[in-house]
């Protein structure tokens, strides 16, 4: 998985692999279209790859977080029925993350659309944010963090997806033709 426009992310994200320490809870802010989504399954495979050099893309962990497959990587807003987040949806969703994961130490929480979560929504995660359980991470993907409260702005550790330049585009376009 090549990102483009991504350099400051990617040696941010290299360090805390480096020390063994990615944060828990991590939000993933950018623009529309900046790759908020692929940088958050990235960072999935960075926490869940089995192979050599993480992300390998080679092994099953890899494979399956790239095909959107795996068990251990969420996505709680397609899961919810009503289509949005809504604090009863969600904290009964939230309920399984007492579970241990299926296949993996860890299981990661992608939370697509953090801005569209209300302040009862937000506060009904702040519990399991600001005491995680040891095998649990979270991932917000924002394009407006002014619609986060800054309960959950404190508690988790900002990732920018930077646009790519003019070069970086055509650079992505070239490569796949």
């Amino acid at each position: 998985m090549k990102l483009y426009g991504k350099k400051d992310a990617l040696e941010r994200l290299q360090r805390f692999v480096s020390s063994g320490r990615i944060p828990h809870a991590l939000m993933i802010t950018g623009a529309d279209g900046a790759g908020k989504r692929t940088l958050s399954d990235y960072i999935a495979m960075l926490m869940l790859c089995t192979g050599g050099n993480p992300p390998c893309m080679n092994c099953k962990e890899c494979m399956r977080i790239s095909e959107h497959i795996h068990p251990d990587v969420v996505y709680p807003l397609r899961e919810m029925k009503t289509g949005k987040y809504t604090a009863t949806e969600l904290r009964d969703y939230m309920a399984g993350c007492h579970k241990l994961p299926n296949d993996t130490p860890v299981r990661v929480y992608i939370f697509e659309q953090a801005e569209s979560m209300n302040d009862h929504c937000q506060n009904a995660l702040l519990k399991i944010i600001e005491e995680p359980l040891s095998f649990n991470r979270y991932i917000f993907i924002t394009s407006d963090k002014s619609f986060i409260l800054e309960t959950i702005l404190s508690r988790v550790t900002e990732i920018p997806a930077d646009l790519p330049s003019e070069a970086e585009c055509a650079a992505a376009l070239t490569e796949r033709g």
